[in-house]
C-alpha cells in the first residue's frame, strides 16, 4: 500500500507543476545503504532533473519539510526499503534542498541537492539613460540621424579619451547589417552569478552582451525585438551590470529572481534597485530612476576629465561623440551644463 502511495504521489507531483523545459535532464541516483545517501550532495542539480533515492540495503527513508527546502517547493518522505526499493522527485524551484533518514538522522544519515535553473535562460532588463530621457521616454536623435554605428562600440583604439581601461572595454563581435527602427544606442550587459550585492565583483562575471536599448528602456537582442539570452546556468544569484559609452554604470542591488527560465528585471521603479541606492543613480522624473550622465572617458565616474578630455575636445561638433551626454548628436554648452556640471563628483557603486 505504502508503494501505491508514493508513486501516486509523484505522478501527481508531474504532471502538477511547471518545470522550465529542461531538454538535456539528468537523473541523479543516491544510493541508500550502510546509514547514509550516497552521494550525500548534488550540487548541480537543473530544474527538470530527476533524484533517484535506490535502496541497496537497510530500511531507510528519504524525508523532508518544509523549512528545509526553498520557499514554495513540494515537500516528500518515502520509505526506501526492499519493498519500496525506489523514489524519484523532480524539483520545480531553485534553491537547495535538505533531507534525512527519519531513523537515521541522529546517525548522520543526511543530505542535500542545490538546484538552478537548466543551462540557458533569457533577461529581459529595462533601464533609462539620463541624456536622451524626456521625463516619458528616451529620444532616438543618434539612429533617426543615422549616426549609430553597425558594430558593437565598446572595443574602440585605445587610449580612450586619455583613459587606456575604459570601465566597459569589450571585443566581443556583434554587428548588424541594419539598424532596427526606434534605437537609442547601445549598451553592454555584463552578467555576474553571486550570493549578494557585495560578492558581485568583476571576477563573478560569466556573460557579456553587446545590445540596443529601446525609447521604453527595454534591452533587446540583435533583431531589435527579441529577448536576450545566453546558454549558461545561474547557481547563486544574477547580477547585471549595464554599461553605456557616457553614462555612468549600475547594477542591481538584490539577486533577480528567475521564473520560467526568464529573468525580468526593471531598474527605473526605485532607487532601491540600483546597488548603491541614490548614490548610483539618478532620479529623472518623479519616482523614476535612471543613469548617471556625462561619464565621458568610461573611468565611471564624474569629474574633471570628463570636461577637459571629451567635451572641450569636442564641442561644437556633431556625430557619434563621447561628449554628446545628451545622446542626441551634438555636443555643446548643454552637455556640459545641464549634465556634466550637476552630476559631477557623482560615480558608479558598482563593486
Amino acid at each position: 500500500m505504502r508503494k501505491n502511495i508514493s508513486v501516486l504521489s509523484l505522478i501527481v507531483i508531474l504532471f502538477c507543476m511547471h518545470i522550465p523545459t529542461n531538454l538535456n535532464a539528468t537523473k541523479w541516483i543516491v544510493n541508500v545503504q550502510s546509514f547514509s545517501f550516497t552521494p550525500s550532495s548534488l550540487p548541480n542539480v537543473h530544474l527538470g532533473d530527476t533524484i533517484r533515492w535506490v535502496w541497496i540495503n537497510g530500511s531507510h527513508t528519504t524525508t523532508t519539510t518544509a523549512p528545509n527546502i526553498p520557499p514554495g517547493a513540494t515537500i516528500w518522505s518515502s520509505p526506501i526499503t526492499s519493498a519500496v526499493p525506489s523514489f524519484e522527485y523532480i524539483p520545480a524551484v531553485t534553491g537547495t534542498y535538505n533531507y534525512w533518514c527519519i531513523p537515521h538522522q541522529g546517525m548522520g544519515m543526511v543530505g542535500s541537492f542545490v538546484v538552478s535553473l537548466p543551462p540557458g535562460f533569457a533577461f529581459n532588463l529595462k533601464i533609462f539613460l539620463e541624456g536622451p530621457f524626456d521625463g516619458a521616454a528616451m529620444g532616438t536623435s543618434l539612429s533617426g540621424k543615422g549616426l549609430l554605428p553597425l558594430d558593437q562600440p565598446f572595443g574602440p583604439a585605445l587610449p580612450y579619451y586619455g583613459n587606456n581601461s575604459p570601465s566597459w572595454y569589450y571585443t566581443g563581435t556583434e554587428v548588424v547589417d541594419a539598424l532596427p527602427a526606434d534605437v537609442v544606442d547601445w549598451v553592454l550587459v555584463e552578467l555576474r552569478d553571486a550570493p549578494n550585492g557585495a560578492s558581485a565583483t568583476g571576477a563573478t562575471m560569466f556573460a557579456r552582451k553587446a545590445l540596443f536599448l529601446k525609447p521604453d528602456g527595454s534591452i533587446v537582442d540583435l533583431n531589435g525585438s527579441s529577448t536576450p539570452s545566453v546558454n549558461v546556468s545561474v547557481t547563486q544569484g544574477l547580477f547585471a551590470v549595464i554599461y553605456h559609452r557616457n553614462h555612468v554604470a549600475v547594477m542591481n542591488a538584490n539577486p533577480i529572481t528567475g521564473s520560467g527560465g526568464v529573468y525580468n528585471f526593471d531598474f527605473t521603479t526605485s532607487s532601491a534597485n540600483f546597488y548603491g541606492g541614490t548614490t548610483g543613480c539618478k532620479e529623472l522624473a518623479p519616482g523614476v530612476w535612471g543613469m548617471i550622465a556625462s561619464d565621458g572617458n568610461a573611468d565611471n565616474q564624474v569629474n574633471d576629465f570628463d570636461k577637459i578630455d571629451v567635451w572641450a575636445t569636442e564641442a561644437g561638433l556633431s556625430g557619434y561623440l563621447g561628449s554628446d551626454f545628451s545622446v542626441e548628436s551634438e555636443s555643446n554648452n548643454v552637455d556640459k551644463n545641464t549634465y556634466w556640471l550637476p552630476n559631477l563628483g557623482k560615480s558608479s557603486k558598482v563593486p
